[in-house]
């Protein structure tokens, strides 16, 4: 009996991966088909250095970093799509920016580090995070502040 339930233990293991690989590359195909750039099990990073009217970017397990600091803003609301599942993105917006965000956070973290713009152009970010970070900031010297080790 022990042999037995010992190979069933091991096709069903087999099977539990084979699925899970089967729905993340339903789900890769799906963003393909639905954002303009998909990034799985790597790094990338985008410069945007021209006439910026939004953009859709997935990420998967993944590490994402967004300049927009010589971007031309020419639109007066300009969208940019975010999709992440166990992703990282810095997304790095000029000053003179108002910068809206919000979406759907599973388990993610979201910080929002520019200063206060009242009126002016406005980068509205949509973001559908599961187990992600999103760190939006106003330089490429921002960085997350470091958390002093207590002994």
């Amino acid at each position: 009996m022990g042999k037995v339930f010992k190979s069933l233990t091991k096709l069903g293991i087999i099977g539990g991966v084979s699925y899970g690989a089967f729905k993340l590359k339903k789900q890769y195909e799906f963003l393909k088909e639905t954002h303009n750039h998909v990034v799985a099990f790597n790094g990338k990073s985008l410069t945007y250095d021209d006439v910026f009217e939004g953009d859709s970017i997935a990420a998967i397990a993944s590490g994402i970093d967004i300049d927009l600091t010589e971007a031309v803003f020419n639109e007066a609301y300009i969208n940019l799509d975010l999709y992440g599942l166990g992703a990282g993105f810095r997304i790095v917006v000029p000053e003179g920016i108002k910068v809206e965000a919000s979406g759907i956070n599973k388990a993610s973290g979201i910080q929002i580090d520019v200063p206060t713009v009242e009126e002016g152009k406005i980068l509205n970010i949509n973001y559908d995070m599961t187990g992600s970070g999103l760190l939006i900031c106003s330089s490429l010297e921002d960085e997350v502040e470091e958390v002093e080790e207590v002994e």
